[in-house]
């Protein structure tokens, strides 16, 4: 077809909104396998743990101390104010507001507001010692995902969509279900952002083909803009055009394999209850988190999970209650049917928040019960891929507010996660203006070897 044709056969359908993946394909972004794109780097730097990855993020920060951080000399200095303590003595001590208790045979001491993750807490990894670089939610959460404080950087995400793809050529190599922020490319090539799925609804706008659209008029479009794509890349030297041929290759297959993959009623019921899909509390992650098994399931190499509201500077008597229910059964019920179906051996799951609490009552100077933020001590929740189990790594002092043992900082914590899909974060590079450019940032970071049994 001469380039006339073609472009008048494409203007009879409007441009590519008529397709039926215009704002789709704006919307995806999202890899169709790096091995063909992206010969820099594809497959592993040595044999990998796991070949999935899911990280909830517990946006805002948990609190330690109503969690997995039980400190006697709170108890005996809580509503006063200790000899000057960085800086914070003019703020009360505040005690554990729940009751803590030894859980699992391996005994680790958690409150009670997590009654069913006490019953997989044997599978898991509890770090205490997270550390960030930054006081504040924008600036620590782009750490977080990031490895520095600019928020323009490739998230990890979009490093491992880079390096490793989609393990379904019909499905994105990164999504994100509950929040898009800290899903971007960066400077990476477009069509590795992350593609965010509503938890509500339509998970994508979109997906059906417009009705006076044949779908071998789309396939035949679609392949069309695909060779213009080449073509102009080939010419100009510009690989720009191939991830724009990407992505709207990969909103045409969406079309069809998405709404199979995130239909729920596939699953049984008793799996449904088990999550908390009937629970006006726990039906919001439970959906997130069956959603995410499936997607990892079907081939997708990372999937975010966010969940808001762990921002406590006041009212952590009445809304951590609220947001501990609302993950404590379906994550139990995730690391549970992981286990059963095989797939907890490869796939690691990470819950993290950006930054831990202090052990002071913010909340009293405005009423009530609340805490800060502490960016030197943190909680992760590991669990799978060998990841060691029932353990606790990483020492406190005594207050729970610095480490003293084992820190593990936000870019030692991204290291470890790609260590685990055997890739080596020093050799994972981008080169961008005469820099190179590696996914955990300019800082010193490790490995932490010692997470793995």
């Amino acid at each position: 077809m001469k380039r006339r044709q073609l472009l008048q056969h494409l203007a009879l359908y409007s441009g590519g909104a008529a397709l039926g993946l215009n704002l789709l394909g704006q919307r995806v972004l999202a890899s169709a396998g790096a091995d063909a794109q992206y010969p820099i780097f594809s497959g592993h730097h040595f044999l990998p743990r796991a070949k999935r990855v899911l990280f909830i993020w517990q946006q805002g920060g948990m609190s330690p101390y109503e969690s997995f951080e039980n400190k006697s000399i709170l108890y005996r200095l809580n509503d006063t104010s200790p000899a000057k303590y960085k800086g914070q003595c003019s703020v009360a001590c505040l005690k554990p507001i729940y009751p803590f208790a030894p859980q699992g045979q391996s005994g680790i001491e958690m409150s009670d507001r997590f009654p069913h993750l006490a019953g997989v807490i044997d599978e898991m990894t509890v770090i205490k010692t997270l550390q960030n670089f930054a006081p504040a939610h924008p600036q620590a959460s782009n750490f977080l995902f990031t490895g520095e404080r600019l928020n323009d950087k490739p998230s990890l995400g979009a490093w491992v969509n880079y390096a490793l793809g989609s393990d379904n050529p019909h499905l994105p190599g990164f999504v994100s279900l509950g929040g898009a922020d800290n899903i971007s490319n960066g400077f990476l090539p477009s069509d590795l952002h992350g593609v965010y799925f509503e938890t509500e609804g339509n998970a994508l706008d979109f997906l059906e083909r417009p009705e006076r659209i044949s779908a071998a008029q789309q396939r035949s479009a679609v392949e069309q803009v695909a060779q213009l794509d080449r073509l102009y890349a080939g010419r100009s030297g510009d690989t720009k055009g191939l991830a724009h041929g990407n992505v709207f290759e990969l909103a045409h297959k969406m079309q069809s394999s998405i709404p199979a993959v995130l239909n729920l009623d596939d699953e049984p019921d008793y799996l449904r209850e088990d999550y908390g899909l009937n629970d006006d509390a726990t039906k919001t992650m439970g959906t997130n988190l069956l959603s995410a098994r499936r997607l990892l399931e079907s081939g997708i190499r990372f999937v975010r999970v966010t969940d808001p509201g762990w921002d406590h500077h006041s009212g952590l008597d009445t809304q951590f209650p609220v947001k501990a229910r609302g993950i404590d059964r379906p994550l139990s019920a995730l690391i549970r049917d992981l286990k059963q179906r095989g797939m907890l051996d490869d796939t690691l799951v990470v819950v993290a928040g950006e930054f831990g609490r202090t052990p002071f009552n913010e909340g009293k100077i405005i009423g009530g019960f609340g805490r800060g933020h502490n960016p030197d001590a943190g909680i992760v929740l590991l669990a799978g891929a060998g990841i060691r189990k029932g353990s606790v790594y990483g020492e406190t002092d005594e207050f729970g507010f610095d480490t003293v043992k084992d820190p593990v900082n936000v870019n030692d914590l991204n290291a470890t996660i790609l260590y685990a899909l055997g890739i080596d974060h020093m050799r994972l590079t981008y080169e961008l203006g005469g820099r190179t450019f590696k996914p955990t940032g300019v800082g010193e970071c490790r490995v932490v070897r010692e997470l793995f049994a």
